[in-house]
């Protein structure tokens, strides 16, 4: 039997939420823009921390998802916040290759120097040159920032 201190302030359970927390998570993960924009809308919901230990900006970084990145920056996410093991979403999305990802976490006040729990820089994460010329030097200008991304796009889709 349930009791009232058992529900949360929507009236929902720890079993219910949990689900909820699974079904954002997927869509944090795929982009599915209308599903993250209809469960976070205020800064408290895009802080908090999910199921599993992490929260919105962390899944969103490490799928490379750009758009829900900025929409949840937009919401006021914590840029900057670390998660269960210690890692932000820049150092997440470092270590996945996401340089769109990690440029808006950058323009938004990502800390580069933060290191994780192992003792890495986002820039010692970082395996892809177009991420790691975005962090060596984040006074490129924008039209430089854009010919790295490009090129280094280029270059991954013609290598073998």
């Amino acid at each position: 039997m349930t009791t009232a201190l058992q529900h949360n302030r929507e009236g929902t359970t720890p079993k219910h939420r949990k689900m909820a927390d699974k079904d954002l998570m997927w869509a944090l993960k795929t982009g599915d823009m209308d599903e993250v924009e209809s469960k976070l809308v205020t800064a408290e919901d895009v802080n908090r921390t999910l199921d599993g230990g992490r929260r919105p900006l962390h899944y969103a970084a490490d799928f490379g998802q750009t758009d829900v990145v900025a929409y949840l920056i937009s919401k006021g996410a914590d840029v900057n916040a670390p998660d269960k093991h210690g890692l932000t979403p820049l150092i997440s999305a470092c270590y996945e290759g996401h340089a769109s990802c990690v440029k808006v976490l950058l323009e938004k006040g990502a800390d580069k120097d933060r290191k994780g729990p192992d003792g890495i820089s986002a820039f010692e994460a970082a395996e892809d040159e177009a991420i790691k010329a975005l962090l060596k030097d984040q006074t490129l200008g924008e039209r430089s920032r854009t010919w790295i991304l490009e090129h280094c796009s280029d270059y991954k889709s013609h290598s073998v």
